[in-house]
């Protein structure tokens, strides 16, 4: 990471060379901010083209004056004010006059095509049948320099009172008129229109001189050799940091799959610090791509604002999302650390504990879910009150927002309903990750506890996905511990049943008392003798209580075992064919 500052300093000093001069907003006389009008006294030439970002041009409400913007190569340097009321010379548009006069300025520096390229192309090719010299009609070549210290301002009182700036260039006669200072700018500003139209001549000269330089061919080559060599050491920046993501990426899928196999604090933190990078040099991989576009734009003369706007916005936006993306890591990392003393609490009783190591793994993917949709909302609302003139929005328009917000909860409600059943569910654990349930007849693990839908593996594979407020009903089988009816039949002419519960009780007892099966049992097995009678046959049935998922397997080997001892003892079983025989209408 040694070569960001390299790279922001490379940044900053090519930026002064390719427009980002010390001066990039002029200062009006004694420290106020200068402004710029065109007035009615003296005629003004109107650029064929008006200056682009004039359309953009901000218009600020200041009492009784209106501000806008005058701008050379897209950054402003003074400003025009117009009066909100009165009539005459001074009321007009303060936008107008902006445009008109960056519209003058313009054709110092940067003169406008007449022509389209079509009518170029057409008024060469005239040229060349009739023998035409070349002219420069369709440019405006000729009020372009290559000398930019031929350019010269100068500041002329006129008998009205008000001054005026030309423009003086080898080849003219007569001077051009840039603009006119009036009353208005001279009351906003707190002078006189002499002194105000020195002050901005002074900074109009120095500014259309650097435009006139910094637009030269030699200084546009320069410009884009130098933009060429910026993307070429940010495009290698972005080879060696997709590189190191990857990287970081791997490195996290295998401490994300030891954490699994041995969960501790620290396996834990490390998950969430790798993440965490990965997330982060992510970020920078956009920001990098972000940055190749600002530069191709700045390479463009006038264009610098544009590509400053291009590389800030979204900095600022990733710098919010960083430090929201560490402030989840925080916090991840801190429930994560509670749910894990919550679930090794050594004070907990042993029928709880193993409940406690199972609900671990739904609470922690549901404390990271609810932080992780905490932080983008956070997030999302700091960029977007970060946006100029959102956070001045009138009551009215809060208003206007709450309303749609409360209409997308109508639309919405089933989502809110789910997402609040899944609240409860968590922190009333009806059910976790791991637990065998019957949700509407459908029988399966648990697999994911989500904020809006249960995900449940059935038997046969299916996977069940179920709305977390869809169903009324859930029957968990494995909470905190699991249970099952051992039942079986035997023919109902067995001669004495006093003989086959002796049978069924020892093999019972040799069941529990075995130190395989005896770790898994949370109580001896119950007995339960004689359930139902039958001409087709007599049920007894026994009760096993066990750990969590182990009473099918419990449940299987003693069925073996009762099979085997009513074997040996010549007992017979009901005959299940004749049953079903006879279980026919």
């Amino acid at each position: 990471m040694q070569w960001i500052p390299l790279l922001l300093g490379l940044l900053l000093a090519v930026g002064s060379c390719i427009g980002f001069g010390p001066s990039l907003a002029a200062p009006g006389l004694n420290g106020r901010p200068s402004g710029v009008s065109s007035g009615a006294s003296e005629p003004q030439v109107v650029s064929p083209s008006p200056s682009p970002p004039s359309d953009f041009a901000t218009l600020i409400d200041v009492g009784s004056f209106v501000l806008a913007p005058v701008r050379i190569l897209g950054v402003p340097v003074i400003q025009v004010t117009s009066r909100t009321v009165g009539a005459g010379s001074e009321s007009i548009d303060a936008r107008r006059r902006a445009r008109v006069i960056e519209g003058n300025l313009m054709l110092l520096y940067q003169p406008v095509q007449v022509c389209s390229l079509g009518e170029r192309l057409a008024d060469g090719l005239i040229r060349r049948w009739i023998k035409a010299e070349r002219s420069d009609l369709c440019s405006l070549k000729g009020w372009k320099q290559n000398e930019p210290d031929s350019l010269v301002l100068r500041a002329r009182s006129l008998p009205s009172g008000l001054a005026v700036i030309e423009a003086l260039l080898p080849g003219r006669r007569t001077p051009f008129t840039l603009l006119t200072v009036t009353e208005a700018d001279a009351q906003f500003f707190g002078t006189t229109p002499w002194e105000l139209a020195e002050s901005w001549r002074s900074v109009l000269q120095a500014r259309l001189r650097y435009a006139r330089a910094v637009t030269s061919p030699s200084a546009l080559l320069s410009r884009l050799g130098l933009t060429a060599v910026m993307i070429l050491i940010v495009v290698l920046a972005e080879a060696g940091i997709i590189w190191l993501w990857q990287r970081v990426r791997s490195r996290t899928v295998r401490l994300h799959r030891q954490a699994r196999e041995n969960p501790c604090t620290t396996s834990l933190l490390l998950v969430q610090v790798n993440f965490g990078l990965s997330r982060l040099l992510l970020v920078l991989v956009v920001i990098g791509l972000v940055l190749i576009l600002s530069l191709l734009v700045m390479a463009v003369p006038g264009q610098i604002p544009l590509g400053l706007e291009l590389l800030v916005v979204p900095a600022e936006a990733a710098a919010k999302v960083i430090v929201i993306g560490g402030l989840a890591i925080v916090l991840r990392s801190l429930a994560s650390f509670l749910l894990f003393q919550w679930s090794a609490n050594l004070a907990v009783p042993a029928e709880e504990q193993c409940r406690r190591e199972q609900r671990f793994r739904s609470l922690l993917k549901g404390s990271h879910r609810l932080i992780n949709c905490f932080c983008l909302a956070l997030v999302g609302l700091w960029i977007l009150f970060g946006i100029p003139g959102v956070r001045s929005f009138s009551a009215e328009v809060l208003l206007v927002g709450g309303a749609l917000l409360g209409a997308l909860a109508l639309g919405f409600q089933s989502v809110l309903r789910d997402f609040l059943a899944g609240i409860v569910v968590a922190l009333e654990d009806h059910y976790a990750i791991g637990d065998w349930v019957e949700i509407d007849g459908d029988e399966g693990v648990v697999e994911d506890v989500g904020m809006l839908n249960t995900t449940v593996r059935c038997l046969d594979q299916r996977l069940l996905v179920a709305a977390n407020s869809s169903f009324q009903r859930v029957i968990n089988h494995t909470k905190l511990r699991s249970g099952v009816e051992v039942t079986w039949v035997v023919a109902p002419n067995t001669a004495s049943i006093e003989r086959v519960l002796a049978v069924a009780h020892r093999v019972i007892m040799d069941f529990s008392a075995d130190p395989e099966w005896k770790s898994l049992l949370m109580q001896p097995p119950l007995l339960r003798g004689v359930t139902q009678v039958s001409p087709l046959g007599i049920t007894i049935s026994a009760l096993l209580v066990t750990r969590t998922m182990e009473q099918w397997r419990a449940e299987r080997e003693l069925l073996r075992r009762l099979v085997q001892g009513l074997q040996q003892e010549q007992i017979r079983l009901a005959y299940i064919p004749e049953l079903k025989a006879l279980q026919k209408p």
